[in-house]
């Protein structure tokens, strides 16, 4: 692959994550269990990450950097509920 289409590629993939606070990850990018959402935003990582730390610990699940671990679909749910 030529640089050219390197570029073209990368650029399209930060296009879908422009103007997004995070993304799922797809599940062959961890381990499977659960889900896995990235925050793509950092400015919103920055201004929330102590309510992040917070609501993780209160719904069980872990966050990593710029990254959740959500074990369950129910937590998936409400980390979306509550951070979209």
């Amino acid at each position: 692959m030529d640089m050219t289409s390197a570029k073209r590629i990368s650029d399209d993939i930060l296009a879908d994550w422009r103007g997004k606070k995070f993304v799922l990850a797809d599940p062959s990018l961890h381990d499977g269990q659960g889900h896995l959402i990235v925050l793509v935003d950092f400015g919103f990582w920055v201004e929330n990450y102590g309510d992040l730390e917070r609501w993780c610990r209160d719904n069980n699940c872990e966050i990593q950097g710029m990254t959740v671990i959500l074990p369950t679909d129910q937590s998936l749910t409400s980390f979306l509920l509550r951070w979209l």
